[in-house]
This record gives structure tokens, C-alpha cells and sequence, in this order.
């Protein structure tokens, strides 16, 4: 059962150790915590890491590549998008309080399917009501 569903943002911000990133780390390091990550925020932290390599040596995007791999591998479980979590998505992105990315909604709607606590760097005020979240 999944205790957390971290957004791509999360990730990020643990993989650049932005502000949030200790937090971040001690969930990853928790035992007792079962961390996912949507399969659409797997696909954007992928990108985003590769991309950033983008033109370096070999050896940097090798060390990228394992770092993807680690997060996909061994520390996020990854949730496939089902019908239902698309139809949760689709409520949440109908709501008028405010404006979330397709991704955004994607892993709100596991969070809350999966009565787990959203862990992300920000959301629009007003958009998670009724769901538990942690803001890094």
C-alpha cells in the first residue's frame, strides 16, 4: 500500500537538491514509507534528466542514466495509469479552483485513489482540497 505519491517536481527537486530536497530524502529513506510515482511523472523526470545531459561527456550521461534508473528501479513504485485515474484526473482538471497540468492532475488523482499523501514542490492554492499533501 502506498503511503506517499511524489510528483515529477518532488523528484527533481531531491535529484538537484533544491529546497525540499532533505525531506524529500528522509521519505525515500524511510522504511516504513511506500513511495510511487505515476507512470506519466516517470516519463517527464526521465526526460528531464536526459535532457540535461544533453551534449556532455559520455560519462555524465551514463551517471544520469543510472540516476533515472535508481529513482525508477529501486526507490519509486511506479503506478500505471488506469481508467479510473484518468477519470479522477479529469475531475480534477474540470475543477474551476484552479489550473493543474495534465501530470499535476495524473498524480493527484493517484494520491487520492491510493489514499496516499501527495508530495510535490506547488500546487495552485485551492486545487488539493480534500487531499492530503506535503509541499517540499
Amino acid at each position: 500500500m502506498l503511503t506517499h505519491v511524489f510528483d515529477t517536481s518532488a523528484v527533481l527537486a531531491h535529484f538537484y537538491q533544491e529546497s525540499g530536497a532533505e525531506t524529500a530524502n528522509a521519505l525515500l529513506t524511510d522504511t516504513h514509507a511506500h513511495i510511487g510515482i505515476t507512470a506519466v511523472s516517470l516519463l517527464e523526470l526521465r526526460s528531464t534528466i536526459l535532457r540535461s545531459v544533453v551534449g556532455a561527456s559520455p560519462e555524465l550521461r551514463r551517471n544520469a542514466e543510472a540516476a533515472y534508473r535508481l529513482y525508477a528501479d529501486e526507490l519509486l513504485e511506479t503506478v500505471p495509469v488506469t481508467r479510473p485515474l484518468v477519470e479522477e484526473a479529469a475531475r480534477l482538471l474540470d475543477d474551476p479552483k484552479g489550473p493543474l497540468t495534465e501530470s499535476q492532475a495524473v498524480s493527484a488523482a493517484a494520491a487520492r485513489l491510493h489514499d496516499a499523501i501527495l508530495v510535490h514542490t506547488s500546487y495552485p492554492p485551492g486545487t488539493l482540497n480534500g487531499l492530503r499533501s506535503l509541499q517540499l
